[in-house]
């Protein structure tokens, strides 16, 4: 129930947005700091004014729309996106192929019966049902 009820709470807690407030910039400084901040300042102005002066090259008008993609690019896109699935399908399919024939290697042998085959049928009573997880389980 604790469990329970401390997922719930940290669920709450991670849906909630967070809010955050700037403060206000009403620190007193020095003289000297202020005198450098204002030297930044006026730098950072001087920089933004050469900027201006050497992009003041004639622009050309451009359209506000998009332009159109050739078919060619998208069926471009579109093959390599398929390759992109088939050769993560082969990935996985004989990544996994290894897997399974690693893990029959590694694996314990199957409980089997007297029979030498492992009973697909269910015991009918009591006995049965402890007699077969016995023999599993080799007790």
């Amino acid at each position: 129930m604790k469990n329970k009820l401390t997922a719930i709470i940290i669920s709450i807690f991670l849906i909630l947005p967070i809010n955050a407030w700037a403060v206000e910039d009403t620190a007193q400084y020095d003289v000297e700091t202020r005198q450098a901040i204002e030297d930044v300042a006026d730098m950072q102005k001087l920089d933004e004014e050469t900027e201006e002066i050497t992009e003041e090259a004639p622009q050309t008008l451009v359209s506000p729309y998009k332009q159109p993609i050739s078919k060619k690019k998208i069926l471009k896109k579109f093959v390599l996106a398929m390759f992109g699935v088939i050769l993560s399908s082969l990935i996985l399919y004989f990544g996994l192929t290894v897997y399974n024939r690693f893990r029959e290697f590694i694996s314990t042998p199957k409980v089997k019966s007297t029979d030498g085959e492992t009973p697909l049928q269910s015991p009918a009573d009591l006995e049965g049902s402890v007699r077969t997880f016995l023999d599993k389980t080799k007790w």
